[in-house]
């Protein structure tokens, strides 16, 4: 039941291969035990609630029950089928599992690493290999958790150990260092938290928050706490502080040239799924193999090396590796702050360099960048970014009225950001949407062309992603309650109405703006004509 209590469905992290077989020849060799005894102690280590359901063990005796219990509330077993299958005739025993706790905690600042050994004796199997008896380092944990084998980053227990105490053990330095640095305000503080009458205060500020009272006593409460959580990471705090440093990049930089959002594809990605598996070398996949891998899933196929890659397999192969889905989404956040804009993250790089010396990204030359990650609602990450540089919006309103001016920033523009698609690709999109014949595409799973030795390519590549990816079809969730059936007609020149069917042989296409909208692309009316 303790195992049920901490994870649905009485998930397991233990590998099936690892059981204890001292513990399990003990078992077979017991004396039986009488069987008016009602009540059964075993005294078993912390760990034990961690092993597998498949220890091999004998019948006939309590130390048995005791142990088939114990598997029972593992496996989600009824105490009805335990008692059919090895107790026909005796009434159901009530089983107590004991397990020995010591009187005193371990001590994460000087026994981490005991603490880590024996909850987690299925990945720490010689009981050693960490070199420190503290807190786990940055480069600690990602060597940990980036294991070919993926034992420690399929551990879910474990991960969240490591994270809790990341925020504990900061808080901790924190409240440490705020003391010796400002003791007054420690002092201040305490004595408040001694006076009775505070705490009355408190009650009454919790119960009427809007109050002139409350809210006077939480202005005088936040400047000695806000300094201590807003330096919590991954703290709500520390979002909330983030907007400051916003605000000032705002009150000295000027409004953003740009805002963009990217949410990279990571059901389909290849390499984290990749890192999602257990490797055990570095030939075979799926250390290798990615391009197999990208052709069996555009192929619709159910399986690959064994591995299943529906798209519902998928989603739970990336679920149950969510550290390789994280350190892609590290690695393409850099590439892009650090390539594509040319303002690298202030964990991948050492000094700012002078604005001189900056090299322009595809939005101009950079002056500074800010990004935000959230959550999708299926847990997936995803960031909005703001950027400084290139052309600044104060230069874009001073050139408005100045039609040579104008010219230049249009042409500038053009060359960074471009709103529009040619019209065959939208066809062959809406052709797609209606065919038959269902063609799996995936931009995350195609390898794209050299943008500089095969630029018509590549800009084929692109378009054919946008179209993709970016052109937006009304469903059921819409907020508008638009049809998600898409009916377009399509006008000959005899001013005949024909509904386009998933089947047409098509003719010439001219695509042209018009003042109604029988469709809407990225705000971009369409209507087509048929050329018969």
């Amino acid at each position: 039941m303790i195992d049920q209590l901490v994870t649905p469905s009485a998930a397991t992290d233990v590998t099936e291969n690892l059981s204890d077989f001292s513990i399990n020849n003990e078992i077979n060799n017991s004396e039986a035990v009488s069987e008016s005894e009602n009540l059964v102690r075993i005294p078993l280590p912390a760990s034990f609630v961690n092993r597998p359901p498949s220890i091999p063990i004998g019948h006939g005796n309590s130390a048995t029950v005791a142990f088939r219990g114990l598997i029972a509330s593992l496996t989600g077993e009824s105490n009805e089928s335990l008692h059919s299958e090895y107790c026909n005739t005796s009434p159901q025993k009530s089983v107590a599992l004991q397990i020995n706790r010591d009187s005193s905690p371990f001590n994460e600042f000087d026994c981490n690493d005991l603490l880590l050994y024996s909850t987690f004796p299925f990945l720490f199997l010689l009981g050693r290999g960490l070199k420190t008896t503290g807190s786990l380092s940055t480069k600690t944990t990602r060597h940990i958790l980036l294991q070919s084998s993926t034992v420690f980053s399929s551990c879910f227990r474990f991960i969240f150990l490591l994270f809790d105490q990341l925020q504990r053990h900061a808080a901790s330095r924190i409240v440490a260092s705020r003391v010796k640095s400002d003791p007054k305000s420690f002092a201040a503080f305490a004595s408040w938290i001694a006076d009775p009458n505070f705490l009355s205060e408190l009650k009454l500020a919790v119960a009427n928050p809007l109050a002139n009272s409350s809210v006077k006593l939480l202005k005088k409460i936040t400047p000695h706490v806000d300094s201590c959580t807003a330096k919590i990471p991954y703290s709500t705090d520390q979002r909330k502080a983030s907007m400051i440093n916003l605000y000032s990049m705002v009150y000295y930089y000027g409004m953003p040239s740009i805002f963009f959002t990217f949410a990279p594809d990571d059901i389909n990605g290849l390499l984290n799924l990749r890192m999602s598996m257990s490797q055990k070398d570095n030939i075979t996949f799926p250390a290798t193999g990615g391009a197999g891998l990208a052709e069996a899933i555009l192929g619709n196929a159910p399986n690959y090396y064994n591995v299943p890659i529906d798209q519902k397999s998928l989603r739970v192969l990336l679920a149950n590796g969510p550290v390789g889905a994280a350190e892609c989404f590290r690695l393409l956040t850099d590439a892009i702050f650090g390539i594509l804009l040319g303002t690298p993250t202030e964990a991948s790089m050492k000094r700012n360099s002078p604005l001189f010396k900056k090299k322009a990204g595809i939005f101009g030359v950079p002056i500074a960048t800010f990004g935000c990650t959230e959550e999708q609602a299926r847990g997936s990450l995803h960031m909005h970014a703001l950027f400084w540089g290139g052309l600044p919006p104060h230069l874009l309103q001073t050139a408005g009225g100045v039609p040579l001016l104008c010219s230049a920033v249009a042409k500038a523009l053009d060359s960074m950001v471009c709103a529009q698609l040619d019209p065959i690709t939208h066809v062959e999109n809406l052709i797609s949407k209606f065919s038959t014949e269902k063609k799996t595409f995936r931009p995350s799973l195609v390898s794209v062309h050299h943008p500089i030795l095969q630029p018509e390519l590549f800009s084929l590549d692109v378009q054919r992603a946008v179209a993709e990816t970016n052109i937006h079809s009304h469903g059921q969730t819409c907020r508008n309650n638009y049809i998600s059936i898409f009916q377009f007609k399509i006008f000959s020149k005899i001013s005949s109405i024909v509904y386009f069917q998933t089947s047409l042989q098509l003719g010439d296409f001219i695509v042209e703006e018009v003042g109604h909208k029988p469709y809407v692309i990225k705000h971009v009316v369409v209507k087509l004509y048929l050329l018969i």
